[in-house]
């Protein structure tokens, strides 16, 4: 360990150089892993905002309707699909709107509400598929009348639709960025510590050459440079959450943080994982270095 500290020390410029470069890269991944997760966040949300209601005949039952629930989950898009009796609907309006449940009991109305199926969607681009499937499927004959959920005006709606599209392309950019940032890492990061453990050997050369001579096992020599290498890896996830804390909360979205989204995931397993894998590249490339090196004759001029 101590040996390790003092090689990190004396290439102290090339430890910092290294360990910068891995965790900007990890810091970029991480950033863009963000920027994924609020668009698929928001996806959801837009599409929670502009569900689907299907109202149901009076002569529906509560067994068909789950019958109809069941079909209707099946169809590419749905998310989820609740079901909402006469007598639910009717506690929701007393709740919500008093003043028309009581005009319910002064006219004598009794329980004029429908039942309705609830049903969320993956985005609002597939309301239309699934309206003309409803419409031309066996279930048109259960249902009353489908709508969106009140509220949302036809401009509206046309809003929110174009809006989601806009981060579905976030969302599968990002996915492909992710995956090239994944590859580069792989590559970039076993390049940069193999070349960074290269440069110590060579100015540890004559140390090296004279632990082969006096017979020095091969696992005592790739010891130094296997814990710097672990150094390497984490001082890199160190830097990388250290960027996160500062530039995250400096990034504002409708004047909410980066930070605050992040915490929406689950930021210390994503940080093992993150650990364990550099970690993993790291050891990769001090013994891949160590052992081209030792593959080498043993030269007593140097």
């Amino acid at each position: 360990m101590e040996l390790s500290l003092s090689n990190l020390y004396r290439n102290r410029f090339l430890s910092i150089a290294t360990i910068f470069v891995i965790g900007i890269i990890i810091f970029i991944f991480n950033v863009i892993l963000a920027i994924n997760f609020i668009a698929e966040s928001s996806i959801q949300s837009l599409s929670e905002k502009v569900d689907l209601t299907l109202y149901l005949k009076e002569s529906v039952t509560p067994v068909q309707a789950q019958k109809i629930i069941n079909e209707v989950k099946l169809i590419d898009g749905v998310v989820d699909a609740t079901y909402t009796s006469k007598e639910e609907a009717l506690e929701k309006i007393k709740i919500a709107y008093p003043s028309i449940y009581e005009s319910f009991n002064k006219y004598d109305l009794g329980n004029p509400l429908p039942a309705s199926i609830s049903i969320k969607t993956k985005s609002p681009d597939y309301h239309e598929a699934i309206e003309n499937y409803l419409k031309g499927s066996e279930l048109s004959l259960s249902i009353s009348n489908i709508k969106q959920n009140s509220g949302t005006s036809d401009q509206e709606k046309s809003i929110i639709s174009s809006v989601a599209k806009n981060f579905k392309k976030v969302s599968d950019f990002s996915h492909q960025v992710i995956f090239w940032l994944i590859l580069i890492f792989i590559i970039g990061g076993t390049l940069i510590i193999f070349n960074a453990i290269q440069l110590t050997i060579f100015t540890r050369r004559k140390e090296i050459n004279i632990m082969r001579l006096v017979g020095a096992n091969i696992s005592f020599i790739h010891l130094p440079f296997v814990i710097e290498a672990i150094m390497y890896a984490i001082f890199a996830i160190l830097f990388n959450l250290l960027l996160l804390a500062v530039v995250s909360k400096q990034i504002d979205i409708e004047s909410t943080n980066l930070f605050t989204f992040s915490q929406n995931i689950n930021i210390v397993r994503l940080t093992v994982i993150e650990l364990i894998t550099t970690i993993i590249l790291s050891l990769c490339s001090s013994l891949l270095a160590v052992n081209s090196y030792l593959k080498r004759p043993i030269s007593t001029e140097e």
